[in-house]
């Protein structure tokens, strides 16, 4: 499930016209009530570097934001991006980003999970998916009523 305020930062954040893709990081709670619950994404950063069909993460940036998260009883689980496409699928080069974040967690994350925001409204414009090596797995996107 997802809070309503990550879902509100993925609503914020779809891709119009020529804007640059943005995104950021994915956190769980690991005692939450309601079982696990996507419970914080972090928002796009100006050090970042992007383009209309691009993402870089700035490695600091992941690397604070992920020390203040532990910090708080919080598990990074992946990353969130946008896409300039009303639904949104996994491209080889998001395959090789999530390969990437993989070698960079590999004790914390060994499957992590891929949310990727396009421009259709509502949930049916947000996919998420699990990437276990090569294969990557659809995952059902859920909001929740209550934070």
């Amino acid at each position: 499930m997802v809070s309503k305020s990550v879902y509100n930062l993925f609503d914020t954040n779809r891709q119009f016209g020529k804007q640059h893709e943005c995104g950021g990081l994915l956190f769980v709670h690991n005692n939450h009530q309601d079982g696990v619950v996507l419970c914080l994404a972090t928002p796009p950063n100006s050090k970042d570097k992007s383009t209309r069909y691009s993402l870089d993460f700035d490695h600091e940036r992941c690397r604070i934001e992920t020390k203040e998260a532990n910090e708080n009883n919080l598990r990074l689980i992946g990353y969130w991006h946008s896409h300039p496409e009303d639904i949104p699928n996994l491209s080889s080069q998001d395959m090789q980003s999530f390969h990437q974040l993989i070698k960079d967690n590999q004790h914390e994350l060994p499957s992590p999970i891929a949310i990727i925001v396009g421009r259709n409204l509502g949930s049916e414009g947000i996919r998420a998916w699990l990437v276990r090596g090569n294969t990557r797995f659809q995952a059902e996107f859920q909001a929740i009523r209550k934070e």
